[in-house]
């Protein structure tokens, strides 16, 4: 597990800016591994999501840990976790606003893809459904193709 930062590539939208985003930046005192971060941006996929989802380990991270008072000096572990509590929805907050919609099967390979995952629910509507024989769906209609857009059947001036 390594630990770095450099704050002159905070422009990549790598881990280094969600390790800027959390306040990360002391080599002295690391709070995540670059491993972990590189994690969370794979499954949130931006740099708000992943530093929201670090926020939230890291609230887990300090909530696990008492408050301690000796010689009249404190040290509570409880307002760190609130904090990062706190962080964690003002990030969630951020990438909601920053997220673009996915419009799905834009173009013939997306959509094929769409079709080939097996873990998607069938579709009740499709092309070629009235076929004779019915087409399955997963040949999306061309120009030249079948379907609606079946341009060998019609003649055109």
């Amino acid at each position: 597990m390594t630990w770095s930062y450099d704050p002159t590539v905070l422009i990549n939208f790598d881990f280094n800016t969600v390790r800027f985003f959390l306040g990360d930046t002391d080599s002295a005192y690391p709070q995540l591994q670059n491993e972990e971060i590189t994690f969370t941006l794979e499954i949130r996929g931006d740099v708000y999501s992943a530093a929201a989802m670090c926020a939230q380990a890291l609230a887990g991270k300090y909530s696990r840990l008492v408050n301690q008072s000796a010689d009249g000096v404190s040290q509570s572990m409880a307002q760190k976790a609130a904090q990062y509590a706190t962080l964690a929805r003002e990030y969630d907050a951020k990438a909601a606003i920053y997220q673009l919609p996915y419009a799905g099967a834009l173009s013939i390979a997306d959509m094929r893809a769409v079709l080939a995952n097996p873990d998607r629910v069938p579709d009740l509507f499709r092309f070629g459904m009235f076929d004779d024989p019915p087409n399955d769906g997963t040949d999306p209609p061309t120009a030249a193709g079948s379907g609606l857009f079946n341009t060998s059947l019609v003649s055109f001036p």
